[in-house]
């Protein structure tokens, strides 16, 4: 029985992306950055800096956390983005979840997430 070249050929079409394009340049300078890469870094930040107590606070908060608590800040689930009363049930569940489980917060949008994508 004669076999398929079609799974190596695969393979090898697979394994040849995978590869890094060429030889690393030897000596000299690195090859200039796209430009599209060069505008981004030129972009002034979105946030200024943090001072040293922001910063301080950061890490203290991020070392208090248990692993469960970690993994929840994960966690962001999508909620209607319409109105709730805070006495509501809906409104209920969404606040016992990100107090009780350690959410990292919320999504709120109007229409269904799968409508956009």
């Amino acid at each position: 029985m004669k076999r398929s070249p079609v799974p190596r050929l695969a393979l090898f079409v697979l394994l040849s992306g995978c590869s890094g394009g060429g030889p690393a340049p030897v000596g000299g300078s690195a090859p200039a950055a796209p430009a599209y890469r060069r505008a981004a870094d030129a972009a002034p930040p979105l946030v200024d800096a943090l001072d040293f107590a922001a910063e301080r606070w950061i890490e203290q908060t991020a070392a208090s956390l248990s692993l469960r608590e970690e993994a929840g800040q994960l966690v962001i689930p999508w909620i209607p983005g319409a109105y709730a009363s805070t006495s509501s049930p809906e409104f209920l569940e969404i606040a016992d979840q990100v107090e009780g489980l350690g959410l990292g917060g919320v999504s709120i949008s109007i229409g269904l997430p799968h409508s956009y994508a």
